[in-house]
């Protein structure tokens, strides 16, 4: 009888310890190839990590926790160890410092500086634009102090120089001032009128048998050219007016014109460039990655960092959505490649009638093909920017973004 209570102990044990493995290898969160422990790297980002175990990086706050005993737990270090637990029958990621205790990591995020802890992501990749660009609405970009002439010199760039300012009224001598560059202006056709083309939203189709066709006809071209234009402002929407900081001035004298000195400059200044007071808010360089908001809709790329055809992983683009759309820093985006749309020259070869009748039912849109990850880091009104963190091929503009699968 003792001998029969052991042995149903014993199953009980292996049957618990083969649930165990069952749950330990089948867990739908973590890679197949997740190790058990890792020591971090100089160099290492958190995504980085979450990469390592799981296998969608931005789902790390499921498995990662807050250790309330732990003074910043949520900071990790060159040297620390990792290691893969389970709690609760839960996978959780564990801390340990060196010192023989072992804290839970937490996503949160902080507010302290940098120092040398891990970041989210390469901040090198993205720090310029946490500082340098802005995007202003037309109205503002349109009243913006602008340099009307630049003082003669024989040394492009010499600190020093004058640069005259129209209406530079509301300012003191003495006061620190940025100079900006007008960039891209970003536009996207609505509907309507204008069709969208699914390889670039910037290069709508036009339809002029949709455009006011009986005043159309009797006008000629130039009435067809005056509609087409007047249809493009009714259904492009104004995004916003990118500018880049190249200098810093010290206002030397207020007035229309004005005065103001160089103090700094990365690139030549000259005329036609805007002025304003440097942004007081830093932005922060620690992100909390998770999923984009599914109901996520119509998002497009809209440019690529240094004017790229094509960007790859840990290229900036920007993105037509911003904080009206309820894009925020840290959601991470999917990017998918429009299908084209080819003839189905099997079904209907080039000399079928059907082809010539019904030409339309001739031709196939080909599924969107995913291309990968990206999460944005810095948001405006209606633009945002993103770093792509994953991609199977170069991005494109045009390509779509939609929130992200939880598995890959």
């Amino acid at each position: 009888m003792q001998l029969s209570a052991m042995l149903k102990k014993l199953l009980a044990v292996c049957l618990l310890t083969l649930s165990c493995t069952y749950v330990l290898a089948d867990d739908p969160l973590l890679d197949a190839d997740h190790p058990d422990r890792y020591v971090v790297q100089k160099g290492d980002t958190l995504w980085d990590i979450a990469d390592r175990f799981l296998k969608s990086p931005w789902l790390w706050p499921e498995i990662w926790q807050v250790n309330p005993q732990i003074a910043n737990p949520h900071r990790i270090y060159p040297g620390d160890v990792i290691s893969l637990e389970y709690i609760g029958g839960k996978p959780r990621l564990v801390l340990n410092r060196g010192k023989g205790r072992e804290v839970k990591l937490s996503p949160r995020a902080r507010t302290e500086p940098v120092d040398n802890a891990i970041p989210t992501i390469p901040l090198n990749y993205v720090e310029q634009f946490l500082t340098r660009p802005r995007i202003v609405d037309e109205e503002t970009a349109r009243n913006m102090p602008y340099i009307v002439d630049v003082q003669e010199s024989r040394l492009m760039g010499q600190l020093g120089r004058s640069l005259y300012v129209m209406g530079l009224e509301d300012v003191r001598p003495g006061e620190m001032l940025v100079v900006l560059r007008p960039g891209h202006v970003y536009r996207e056709v609505t509907d309507d009128c204008w069709g969208y083309d699914e390889g670039d939203p910037r290069t709508p189709k036009a339809d002029p048998y949709r455009i006011k066709r009986h005043k159309t006809l009797e006008g000629g071209i130039a009435a067809l050219w005056t509609d087409i234009l007047e249809c493009h402002n009714m259904h492009t929407r104004w995004l916003g007016h990118e500018l880049m900081e190249i200098a810093r001035v010290q206002v030397k004298q207020a007035g229309n014109p004005g005065v103001v000195v160089l103090l700094q400059v990365d690139q030549e200044v000259r005329k036609g460039d805007l002025l304003a007071r440097p942004e007081e808010s830093p932005w922060p360089l620690v992100f909390m990655p998770r999923p984009a908001d599914p109901a996520l809709h119509g998002g497009r790329v809209l440019s690529i960092a240094n004017d790229l055809v094509g960007g790859g992983k840990y290229q900036v683009f920007a993105l037509n959505k911003g904080l009206a759309d309820g894009v925020q820093p840290g959601q991470v985006l999917a990017i998918f490649h429009p299908g084209r749309t080819i003839e189905d020259q099997v079904k209907y070869a080039s000399n079928d009638v059907r082809r010539v009748l019904n030409p339309g039912k001739s031709r196939v849109k080909l599924p969107d093909e995913y291309t990968g990850d990206a999460m944005v880091f810095r948001t405006f009104q209606n633009v945002s920017y993103a770093l792509v963190m994953k991609a199977s091929r170069p991005i494109e503009v045009g390509d779509k973004l939609t929130s992200p699968k939880n598995l890959r």
